[in-house]
């Protein structure tokens, strides 16, 4: 069966909207411009605590309409706490306070929400105060003031052509979705192995990472890590082919390939 086909990737662009991993929040009231982080006296529950332990990293709090961007649960390793994190893209976030998700221009916040399980400053109303976040040692400072972002992990450091590592599986045809390291970077791709009996991949877009139906199973931290890749965003949730990936022979050994409807794969010899 070709993966690539048109018909796959429709159904991939209405799976792609759930979860992405990476954590952002702002402080003005109608742009995602950086938070002053503020002093908090009333803190949370923490992720053990009676009704709390229902989220994980990255689950879906609602959409901030007023600028599109999605509000998700960050559990910070350093002090086992829920955080509000809004994402601002390019991997970075901020952290909002929990009164944010009480705000009247959230929309599709689920059934189940418990916004006392969240870390916040109850003086602020409307949740525009950052909290008092001591970021783990796996964040690092972003590009944006007040901004965090996972830190590319050594798993992915520079490595001999054709070295693969691992990262979890896309549900929709249960293969595998690994890093591959060839032309001096780490590129997401699809392993196809399966159709072949032999060693074959597709090059996605690095966005593949932050689909909703990719299970992550390496590393859960992997999906705040897209800019570690080489390919940058593509459509469809990543299964576009990259602009940038290379249209010859890549590792020694493998010769490329086409699907029926041209869309390309690289073979082991």
């Amino acid at each position: 069966m070709n993966l690539y086909k048109t018909g796959l990737i429709r159904i991939g662009a209405y799976l792609v909207l759930g979860g992405l991993l990476t954590v952002p929040v702002s402080c003005e009231r109608d742009k995602d411009s950086a938070a002053q982080p503020t002093s908090v006296n009333n803190r949370g529950a923490k992720t053990g605590d009676p009704g709390c332990n229902i989220y994980d990293n990255g689950s879906f709090l609602g959409t901030w309409t007023v600028t599109n961007s999605r509000l998700q649960a960050l559990i910070n390793p350093g002090d086992n706490k829920q955080y509000v994190a809004q994402i601002i893209g390019n991997d970075e976030f901020l952290v909002r306070g929990r009164a944010f998700l009480q705000r009247t221009d959230i929309a599709g916040q689920p059934g189940n929400l418990n916004v006392g399980c969240f870390e916040g400053d109850a003086g602020d109303q409307q949740g525009f105060s950052v909290n008092n976040f001591q970021p783990a040692s796996i964040f690092e400072s972003g590009n944006t003031p007040y901004s965090y972002r996972v830190k590319c992990s050594p798993r992915f450091n520079a490595a001999s052509d054709g070295a693969i590592i691992p990262i979890g599986f896309w549900n929709l045809t249960n293969d595998r979705v690994d890093g591959r390291f060839f032309r001096g970077q780490w590129w997401v791709v699809q392993n196809v192995s399966r159709q072949f009996l032999r060693d074959a991949f597709i090059i996605r877009g690095r966005n593949m990472l932050v689909r909703s139906d990719v299970q992550i199973t390496e590393d859960p931290w992997d999906r705040g890590r897209t800019r570690c890749f080489g390919g940058g965003d593509t459509g469809t949730g990543g299964l576009e082919p990259p602009s940038n990936a290379p249209q010859e022979l890549v590792i020694e050994g493998y010769s490329k390939a086409s699907f029926p409807d041209g869309s390309p794969y690289f073979i082991k010899n």
